[in-house]
């Protein structure tokens, strides 16, 4: 079984967007480079969370991509395989490639993601490219790190956001045996005050009841963690602390996350 993540009081490094370089400026010099906004709770979260896994994995034999071997020649060389949804510009995949015998995949919108994995799919979430991911499955692990909140924002009504942010929900919880996934809770949308920020949907209770309905249906175990950005810290909180938490700005952090943890 896994265990709860176990961090709190985690300060994060003062972080000021300037709009004419288009780069971000780390108010304390010393602490360039540390981990900013919620990545300060998630990165380290991730972590631990793939180094329990593969614990687990080898404790338990759940050795799915051992077993896939023979199908799939491309896994040959590797022990493990993790799938990243809005892979990005992810260092945290490079490092656990280089700690773990592991084969990455990932999809994003942005083709530099390319540089991270060592298979990419390119493009947005859609049946056709769900299916050239599919056919690699199934995967030992599978993480979205602040990524599905950003889908299909561009689809306007909450209806239809909600029923394609499911959507990916039940795809990467069908694709592995250990599911990883890091959003911004609070109100949905959840956008700032000053509705700066209109390109994501926090998630909120309904959608993480959903997810709980899914991984009952596919007989698995889930827990979820919450931590919510305080005085510029980071603490654990329950949930009835971050229901009704927006988003800060434009170019700030979430105001509280979920962490959910997916399990056999």
């Amino acid at each position: 079984m896994l265990e709860k993540f176990s961090m709190d009081n985690v300060k994060e490094p003062i972080v000021n967007y300037n709009p004419v370089t288009r780069q971000y400026i780390y108010e304390d010099p010393e602490e360039k480079g540390q981990l900013a906004y919620e990545r300060c709770v998630e990165i380290p979260w991730i972590r631990n969370s793939i180094k329990q896994a593969i614990s687990l994995i080898e404790s338990k034999d759940l050795h799915t991509t051992v077993k896939a071997k023979k199908l799939f020649s491309f896994r040959r060389n590797h022990k493990y395989s993790i799938f990243d949804f809005g892979c990005n510009k992810a260092k945290y995949l490079s490092q656990a490639k280089e700690k773990y015998d592991i084969k990455t995949f990932g999809l994003d919108l942005k083709k530099p993601a390319k540089n991270f994995v060592d298979k990419f799919f390119y493009g947005e979430f859609n049946d056709k490219l769900g299916k050239r991911v599919q056919k690699k499955a199934p995967f030992d692990i599978c993480r979205a790190i602040s990524s599905i909140e950003h889908a299909g924002y561009r689809l306007k009504t909450q209806s239809l956001i909600d029923a394609y942010q499911n959507k990916i929900l039940k795809f990467l919880l069908d694709l592995s045996t250990f599911t990883f996934i890091s959003v911004p809770f609070g109100k949905r949308p959840g956008w700032s005050n000053d509705r700066s920020r209109e390109n994501l949907y926090q998630f909120d209770e309904v959608m993480i009841k959903n997810i709980k309905s899914y991984v009952k249906d596919k007989k698995k175990k889930s827990f979820v963690e919450y931590y919510k950005f305080d005085a510029n810290h980071w603490f654990k909180v329950d949930i009835g602390e971050v229901n009704n938490t927006v988003y800060r700005d434009n170019k700030g952090g979430a105001g509280a996350i979920a962490l959910i943890s997916i399990y056999p």
